[in-house]
């Protein structure tokens, strides 16, 4: 079982409808996610494995075939041995990551930005949460803001979690990557080939730029059915849309490389796909303590037990879809957005040590699909 790239660029445009319905009251436009939900993704990628082992989906479905692949790539009800990481947006064939929300900028004309950092703040606030220590912005003048829609490099990013701030040459705003395109449709009656009444509706699709991809890591698949996967197109997204995809057969992941101060106890950790931590913000398994008079919330992952001191959280991303095997919506989530930022001290051993721990690991619910990815740096 090899760790596998798949690389998906659109033919055309793309549509992956945010979590409003149709029928929303008001007619208005539905906007479309990108990157795209991660199970729209990884369906494109089972039907694909499907279909290049002679898959016949209605014995699939009812079990009555196929037991390996199901064993090996799961069905409605589960992912089977499959493992994901992302996905992710590609530029020229590599990685963009989202700049995480603890980085800040000033200034209109891009040549000229400055940027800056936020910080846990030195006294402790009374506020909703109790008394903690709220995020603050050293050295600053007014009118920095957050780097939003805008994606690192890897270097980039490497460079925040050392502590430090990226360069112009680092950045991708929104319109280096996609543009956004408004589209007028209606309803039509298939039988009688004519408009429905009453049923106009706008979306606004996604067409990328060259050289732009989303990227996902996949891992699990039993070497018995990689041997007829093959680079193809498959639907991707809504209203029928087509993507092309591109499979490297042995692709590694490496981990970033982040040194943390001497003797330091402070770990930052970002999120780089969104989080499904049951609705709330705070890390799975972490739990409201006082501490020094702060209130703090207190847990361990993979070993490394931490105190969250202050934390900046992006916008819920809510995220539902279609259950293709049940031919119904699925429940809605709200999700932590990829970007936010968890200021924390490790309280059973160094920042380094935490690091090297926590560094690309994966937390909360449905993480097999590649959701709540870590990286870890100091701040």
């Amino acid at each position: 079982m090899t760790n596998q790239l798949w690389k998906f660029e659109a033919i055309d445009t793309l549509f992956f409808r945010e979590s409003r319905p149709f029928d929303t009251i008001g007619g208005a436009q539905l906007k479309s996610t990108f990157p795209p939900p991660v199970r729209t993704i990884v369906g494109a990628m089972r039907t694909a494995i499907g279909e290049a082992n002679g898959v016949n989906w209605h014995k699939y479905q009812t079990g009555e075939e196929y037991q390996s692949l199901r064993q090996s790539m799961g069905d409605a009800h589960g992912f089977g041995k499959l493992d994901f990481r992302g996905p992710f947006l590609m530029k020229d064939r590599e990685r963009l990551y989202p700049a995480p929300l603890t980085l800040l900028k000033k200034g209109e004309d891009r040549e000229h930005w400055e940027f800056y950092r936020l910080r846990p703040g030195d006294k402790a606030v009374h506020c909703d949460l109790g008394k903690v220590l709220l995020p603050i912005l050293d050295n600053a003048e007014r009118g920095a803001k957050p780097l939003e829609n805008c994606w690192l490099t890897r270097a980039g990013l490497e460079k925040v979690l050392s502590g430090k701030t990226p360069g112009i040459s680092d950045i991708y705003e929104q319109d280096s990557i996609y543009l956004e395109e408004d589209r007028l449709g209606i309803g039509r009656d298939n039988c009688s080939r004519a408009n429905i009444e009453n049923l106009l509706y706008q979306t606004r699709h996604i067409r990328t730029e060259p050289e732009v991809s989303v990227g996902i890591y996949m891992e699990g698949l039993a070497d018995a059915f990689r041997g007829n996967l093959q680079n193809g197109v498959s639907k991707l997204g809504g209203e029928g849309r087509l993507g092309a995809f591109e499979i490297d057969g042995d692709s590694i992941n490496e981990r970033f490389k982040i040194t943390a101060p001497s003797g330091s106890a402070k770990v930052l950790l970002t999120l780089l796909t969104a989080g499904d931590f049951s609705d709330d913000w705070v890390l799975p398994g972490f739990r409201n303590e006082t501490h020094d008079g702060c209130d703090v919330w207190e847990g361990e992952i993979n070993g490394v037990r931490l105190h969250i001191l202050s934390a900046i959280i992006g916008k819920p991303v809510r995220e539902g879809g279609w259950d293709v095997a049940n031919r119904k919506s699925r429940a809605l989530k709200s999700l932590v957005p990829a970007g936010s930022c968890y200021f924390c001290e490790v309280t059973n051993g160094t920042a380094q040590d935490a690091i090297d721990q926590l560094q690309g690991i994966k937390i909360g619910e449905e993480s097999q699909i590649g959701r709540g990815e870590l990286a870890a740096g100091c701040w």
